[in-house]
Formats: structure tokens, sequence, C-alpha cells
């Protein structure tokens, strides 16, 4: 019942993990102080939120045998793979309209 409202919250947090992580690269300017403190702030808010998310999701489902498991480990690393190469898109498109 969590995973459908699991994965709807996860997804957009995965999104804000990576733009948190380009920004700190510095890749478009440096960072003042004040910056650099509010990105390491939105790093360990996002990480204790998909902590406790996870936490929740495995405490909810219930116990299946290892041939179910498989199977869906196999759905969610395709999944996986394709949310990557969604974002690496998203990315790339990103940096182009900037220019970089």
């Amino acid at each position: 019942m969590l995973s459908p409202i699991y994965h709807k919250i996860r997804t957009p947090m995965t999104v804000i993990k990576g733009s948190v992580d380009l920004m700190k690269t510095e890749m478009f300017g440096v960072l003042n102080a004040e910056q650099r403190e509010l990105i390491e702030l939105a790093e360990k808010g996002i990480e204790t939120l998909l902590t406790q998310m996870d936490e929740s999701l495995s405490q909810s489902m219930p116990k299946v045998d290892s041939h179910h498991m498989r199977r869906d480990s196999d759905r969610r690393t395709t999944r996986g793979h394709m949310l990557c190469k969604q974002e690496v898109i998203a990315l790339r498109d990103l940096l182009n309209r900037l220019d970089l």
C-alpha cells in the first residue's frame, strides 16, 4: 500500500538530490558560504527523508519467497536503469539550454 506513494515521492526526491549534487560541484558558479551551508542542509534533509521512507517501506512490506524477490529485484533494476537514463537526458538537456 505504501509502495505507490513511496515511488511518487522517491522519484522527485531523486531529481532534487541530483540537482543539489550538481549545484554542489559549483558547475554553475562558485558558492558562497551561505549557499554552501544551504546545500549541505538540503543534502542532510534529503538523506534523512529517503532513509525514513526506506525504513517505513521495508517495515510495511510482507515477507516473500526468494523467487518472487528475484523477479521484483529485476523489475526494480530495470526501472532504476530507466530512471537514471531519464535523469541523464534531462540533465543533458538542461546543460544544453544553459549552453554549458
